[in-house]
């Protein structure tokens, strides 16, 4: 299984050449360490991919080359989960996290025991990007 990183402009020419240079690609190279020859999937977040192997390695870029291009059409299911919110300022990591696993909806679950606000936890961070792979205006927030 190769690990996945999104980008805006998605390289799909078998056998062309991508800078990949976001923030993504720092992490790539600094936590987890990916050298020439590494081989990763780049997204575009729409069902576009493209396979690609490291051929140059920098401090915060690399230049991969296209190995394989393909679509994945949506699934047929969706993914609904109901979450009590979190306190202070864990809102953010956890619709980050059941993103990046692929949930479809988040259900904000408050009962009298909560201790997490919606006003300071949930509305504030609708409309805004939390990282590359999220974009809370399009995400379904229930209440």
């Amino acid at each position: 299984m190769f690990t996945l990183f999104f980008v805006d402009e998605l390289p799909t020419t078998v056998g062309g050449t991508y800078e990949f240079a976001n923030e993504d690609a720092n992490h790539a190279i600094r936590v987890l360490r990916m050298q020439v020859g590494a081989e990763f999937m780049l997204s575009d977040g729409k069902g576009s991919w493209s396979q690609v192997v490291a051929q140059e390695v920098s401090k915060k870029s690399m230049k991969v080359q296209v190995v394989e291009s393909g679509f994945q059409e949506p699934l047929a299911t969706t993914i609904t989960v109901v979450q009590a919110l979190p306190k202070g300022d864990r809102a953010k990591e956890c619709i980050e996290l059941l993103t990046e696993a692929g949930v479809d909806r988040i259900v904000p679950w408050v009962s009298t025991r909560s201790i997490g606000k919606v006003q300071t936890n949930l509305q504030s961070l609708r409309g805004k990007r939390v990282s590359n792979r999220v974009d809370l205006g399009s995400l379904k927030l229930q209440s």
